[in-house]
C-alpha cells in the first residue's frame, strides 16, 4: 500500500520508469506530487496514480497533444518545485524536453538528476539555471533547504 501525502508539491518530469522510484521517495518524505505528461502506458503513469499524484497523462504510443502540454504547462508552473528526473527522451515524450526549455524561460528552478552535461546537450545556455542532484538524497538535502 502508497501512502499519500497533502505535504509541499513536487512537479516531476518522468518517463519510462525514472519518476517512479523518485515519486515514492519523495512521497514517504512528506511532498505531494504532480507529474506529467505521461503515456498511459509508461509505469510512471500507474505508479503517480496509485500514489495518489495528479497525473497529465497521454494516450500510449501517441505524441504529446497540446492540450496536455498545455495542461503540464499551467499545472507545472503553479507549483514551487520542479523535478526533472532524468528521463529518456524520444520522439513520444519530446515535448516534455520543451516544458523544462519553458519553465528555465520564466525562471523556474529546477532540480535534475541529470547529469550537467547531458542537461546542456537537452536545454542548452539556460541549463545553467538548473540545480544538479547527483542523488535522491543531495536532492532532498536541497528541497528541505527550502521549505518553511
Amino acid at each position: 500500500m502508497e501512502l499519500i501525502n497533502s505535504g509541499p508539491t513536487v512537479y516531476v518530469l518522468g518517463g519510462a520508469g525514472s519518476g517512479a522510484p523518485l515519486y515514492r521517495f519523495l512521497n514517504k518524505c512528506g511532498f505531494s506530487i504532480m507529474t506529467g505528461v505521461l503515456h498511459e502506458n509508461d509505469i510512471d503513469y500507474h505508479v503517480g496514480k496509485a500514489l495518489g499524484a495528479r497525473v497529465i497523462g497521454e494516450k500510449a504510443f501517441e505524441e504529446i497533444s497540446d492540450q496536455s502540454f498545455n495542461k503540464a504547462v499551467l499545472l507545472s508552473q503553479q507549483v514551487p518545485y520542479i523535478v526533472e528526473s532524468g528521463y529518456p527522451v524520444g520522439s513520444f515524450n519530446r515535448r516534455n524536453v520543451d516544458l523544462t526549455r519553458h519553465l528555465l524561460a520564466y525562471d523556474k528552478v529546477i532540480y535534475s538528476l541529470r547529469s550537467s552535461e547531458e542537461a546542456g546537450m537537452l536545454y542548452g545556455k539556460d541549463s545553467a539555471k538548473m540545480v544538479f542532484c547527483p542523488n535522491y538524497s543531495n536532492l532532498l538535502k536541497k528541497l528541505k533547504k527550502y521549505i518553511p
